[in-house]
């Protein structure tokens, strides 16, 4: 496995474990107050039109909560991968300055991209704090 493969198999380690957490704590709260708030659409004397509307609006907070979340997630991989690009761009660059290599780039761009998941990593309390206040932010507004 190279460097970028195992730095990006310790973000995802790293990712689930919060994961996790934040699903236990914030998102099935929020999954169970969707299905109680479904469930009380069924008892509407309306039509099955505002039954429809109901059980939409009840579901639409999960929905949100999930693709925010792996918006958050895709913003957070991407970071990493210009992180990557560029140590590999300025590797490249130092190899074409000294005449084609030296062992010594090899080490400092394998630094450089270690150095990328060790700031990725660093900012996954505040990127699940993010997801947490958001999910509970859209449970308190539930219909």
């Amino acid at each position: 496995m190279d460097v970028v493969e195992d730095s990006q198999q310790k973000l995802l380690a790293a990712m689930d474990d919060q994961t996790n957490d934040v699903e236990r704590s914030t998102i099935r709260p929020l999954i169970k107050a969707a299905y109680l708030c479904c469930a009380k659409c069924c008892d509407l004397t309306g039509s099955r039109e505002d039954m429809e509307r109901c059980i939409e609006a009840c579901s639409a907070p999960v929905a949100q909560a999930q693709q925010y979340t792996n918006q958050q997630a895709q913003m957070l991989f991407e970071r990493f991968e210009r992180c990557v690009k560029t140590c590999r761009d300025e590797a490249q660059d130092r190899r074409s300055g000294d005449g084609g290599g030296g062992g010594s780039i090899d080490a400092e761009e394998r630094n450089c991209i270690q150095l990328c998941a060790g700031k990725q990593m660093k900012m996954l309390p505040n990127f699940f704090n993010n997801v947490k206040d958001y999910a509970q932010q859209l449970h308190r507004h539930m219909p």
